[in-house]
């Protein structure tokens, strides 16, 4: 969160603006990437501990960002929205955010459908209706993508 109440902005006023203007950028960025035809922004969550997560498309699929090197992430995000779309799957999660493997992308896909082939979406477990997980604390319940 960002801040809790006014007397919290006003004490942190310079690092919550930057803030913002960092979630104007994404959405500048995102544009530029071509993905708001795709998958255009519902929602935009900004957190100091687990970075951003974005709430996407018709059926508010959550892509965690995370923190950092964000035009490659978009244009991760970019390949994986065409190669489900090409596959005529949704996506329920898509991670950006793994901090040990950057590189590597998780997708959760929405229906319990799965698959290995094509998009390199490998099935992920269901969800085990447990406490809410964040960003980068989801071992084992979301399989990667394959590299891209």
């Amino acid at each position: 969160m960002l801040f809790r109440s006014r007397e919290d902005y006003a004490q942190r006023r310079d690092a919550v603006e930057a803030s913002l203007r960092g979630a104007l950028a994404l959405v500048d960025g995102y544009a530029r990437e071509g993905l708001v035809p795709l998958a255009p922004i519902q929602e935009i969550h900004l957190d100091g501990d687990w970075g951003v997560t974005l709430y996407v498309g018709d059926e508010g699929t959550q892509v965690r960002l995370g923190q950092g090197d964000l035009p490659q992430k978009l244009g991760r995000l970019h390949r994986v929205l065409e190669a489900l779309r090409a596959e005529g799957r949704k996506a329920e999660v898509i991670h950006l955010d793994d901090r040990t493997h950057p590189d590597r992308v998780g997708v959760r896909l929405a229906g319990g459908s799965s698959t290995q082939e094509g998009t390199g979406v490998a099935p992920a477990p269901a969800r085990d209706g447990g406490a809410r997980e964040g960003p980068g604390r989801r071992r084992g319940r979301d399989a990667p993508l394959a590299r891209r």
